[in-house]
């Protein structure tokens, strides 16, 4: 394979690892992926015809390079679905460890051409073969999970801090390409320059690595956070209703007391004295709004507090609940669901003038739970990228936590919308059979 071959090959390698965390990352607008990858394909074959035109100069190289870099990008922007901000974040990572790689292969090919049965660009494709291997691995296993909990919840502010990192690490490169980074510089150079050119080459990659860490790591602990306390308000309901549940047995013990008075004072009355007298009965142990809509404790009591609340705002609240007391979803995991769904449901409700309604339906089916959430809304939807969210102050970590919880083999949370109406659709699995 002579030089010229192996060039080639090493261009294309870089448009490989400039475009992998995309391709792996985002969804495609279009469902023809073949026509995404041509389109992509046709622009680098391009660039390469220009390139070998320019014949390697370095200062019109850096020019057409930055050209089709921006290129590349619009391609992402207009065939790729997804926020901008997480667009430009995967695009400048990959632009990142493009240069990375291209900078760390040219110096092992340059180290090693001399002891191996390969000549300079030989080494060189072999090395850049190896990493791209290693990106591949990288964006697969770690980077395309990590990058889709964090754009959920992470701030606007936060995700340009974010950017900042990889768009700076690639001004710093490309100008210390042609100083104090360039190949030719540390091969002449003393020992002390190469050694600081790796622990710097190693030092971006970590510290890269660790930033998304940090950032994921504070995601997961504000998910929990917010578990934990709905967790400890749906206990302190459950204490309440079961105060209220002993102060009903309280009252039905005195009414059982004072019941032989209350037939001696019906018997001495004529009819209309009866009527205004049971009337009067009624207002004083009138029915408590405790209610029984499924054979599950735990969400029984979750549900009897938002039938208060419907009361209260004027919803009409419908329910079909057909869930026992032992199907194989744990408690917590259904009332955080269930309690998301109703909180954000209440809370458009809430805003609109007009009928306001709430039906829900919940059914074990096949040893799968369907849950569907339909209510009345205004007609705002808001989105966080090409997400929807909440219009509440915390910006939907209700739909957040959902998601966490649902995120096993075969579970799905999804929603649909009309002009008028919002529907929520969510489906658990059997969760003894998940190992």
């Amino acid at each position: 394979m002579n030089d010229a071959a192996c060039i080639l090959i090493l261009d294309f390698l870089n448009l490989v690892v400039r475009l992998l965390p995309i391709f792996m990352c985002l969804k495609p607008l279009r469902k023809d992926i073949e026509l995404i990858a041509a389109v992509t394909t046709y622009i680098w074959v391009i660039m390469v015809a220009i390139k070998s035109l320019l014949h390697r100069e370095l200062v019109v190289s850096d020019v057409y390079q930055g050209i089709f870099s921006l290129l590349f990008f619009l391609v992402v922007l207009a065939l790729f679905d997804g926020s901008i901000q997480k667009k430009l974040f995967l695009y400048l990572s990959a632009w990142m460890f493009s240069l990375l790689f291209t900078s760390l292969g040219s110096f092992i090919a340059r180290l090693t051409s001399g002891f191996k049965p390969f000549s300079y660009y030989q080494s060189y494709v072999l090395t850049g073969l190896l990493f791209t291997l290693i990106f591949y691995l990288l964006v697969k296993l770690w980077l395309g999970k990590t990058m889709e909990q964090i754009f959920l919840l992470v701030s606007r502010r936060s995700l340009y801090l974010l950017l900042a990192y990889p768009a700076i690490t690639l001004v710093v490169f490309s100008v210390g390409f042609h100083s104090v980074l360039s190949i030719d510089y540390l091969m002449v150079g003393k020992q002390e320059n190469i050694l600081f050119y790796l622990l710097f080459t190693l030092m971006i990659i970590l510290i890269y690595i660790l930033i998304l860490k940090n950032v994921l790591d504070i995601v997961s602990l504000r998910q929990t956070a917010l578990e934990l306390t709905f967790a400890r308000q749906l206990v302190s309901e459950q204490r309440e209703r079961y105060n209220h549940m002993l102060d009903s047995i309280e009252n039905m013990q005195l009414l059982k007391h004072d019941f032989r008075h209350h037939i001696d004072a019906l018997l001495s009355q004529d009819e209309a004295q009866r009527r205004a007298y049971l009337l009067q009965l009624q207002q004083d142990y009138g029915v408590n709004s405790n209610v029984t809509v499924c054979e599950n404790k735990a969400v029984n009591g979750l549900i009897g507090r938002y039938v208060d609340q419907c009361r209260q705002y004027d919803i009409n609240l419908r329910t079909h609940l057909d869930i026992s007391q032992h199907i194989p979803v744990d408690d917590l995991t259904l009332c955080i669901i269930i309690g998301n769904l109703m909180e954000n449901a209440m809370e458009a409700c809430k805003r609109l003038n007009g009928d306001r309604y709430i039906n829900i339906d919940v059914r074990w089916v096949d040893r799968r739970l369907y849950m569907v959430v339909e209510n009345s809304y205004d007609g705002v939807i808001i989105k966080k990228g090409d997400t929807i969210v909440s219009c509440k102050q915390d910006g939907g970590l209700g739909f957040v936590s959902i998601r966490r919880l649902t995120s096993q083999k075969n579970d799905d949370f999804s929603v649909s919308y009309s002009d008028t109406a919002f529907t929520a659709f969510v489906t658990l699995t059997d969760r003894t059979q998940v190992v």
